[in-house]
């Protein structure tokens, strides 16, 4: 290595060292030479000497996205076919819920009729018109508590049934 390449790594080795250094921060440990007992600590003042680039904390700062941001809808999909609904059973969060309704059933007429309860004797909480598939309805339920809510065809309500399950 010439000497004019030894002297530049020296310089950029010893700049870098400066920069971690500084970048750490680091406390004060006094003169390591120091002899005699030390002296007491310099009072503190009000004004920094100087200012951290960024301050570290254990837990990241709340974003307003994070603190302001409604729960996202759910949505479940329902499918009619073969004149029974494919899923007899259903899950969402609570909150929002809607229902994708697909009759694929080509010339027969279905709907989903959502009660509150484990039976259609509950509370009426929404329905689809009855349609003639195929074809495709959705069913916006609104902000549903935690619970069970059964579902039916009213056109084939023996046949097409299930349970809803909000948590």
């Amino acid at each position: 290595m010439s000497t004019n390449n030894a002297a530049t790594f020296a310089v950029a080795a010893l700049a870098a060292l400066a920069i971690l250094i500084g970048a750490c921060g680091g406390t004060d440990y006094g003169d390591a030479a120091q002899t005699s007992s030390p002296a007491p600590p310099a009072a503190r003042t009000t004004e920094p000497t100087s200012a951290p680039a960024s301050v570290p904390t254990d837990a990241p700062a709340p974003t307003a996205e994070a603190t302001d941001a409604p729960a996202q809808p759910s949505e479940v999909t329902l499918v009619a076919s073969s004149v029974r609904f494919e899923q007899q059973s259903l899950a969402a969060a609570a909150g929002e819920v809607t229902i994708a309704f697909d009759n694929r059933d080509q010339g027969l007429p279905h709907n989903v009729h959502v009660f509150r309860g484990n039976d259609a004797s509950g509370d009426d909480i929404g329905s689809t018109e009855i349609e003639t598939g195929a074809v495709r309805q959705t069913l916006a339920l609104g902000d549903l508590a935690a619970g069970s809510y059964f579902y039916q065809c009213d056109v084939h309500p023996s046949q097409m049934t299930g349970t809803l399950a909000i948590s």
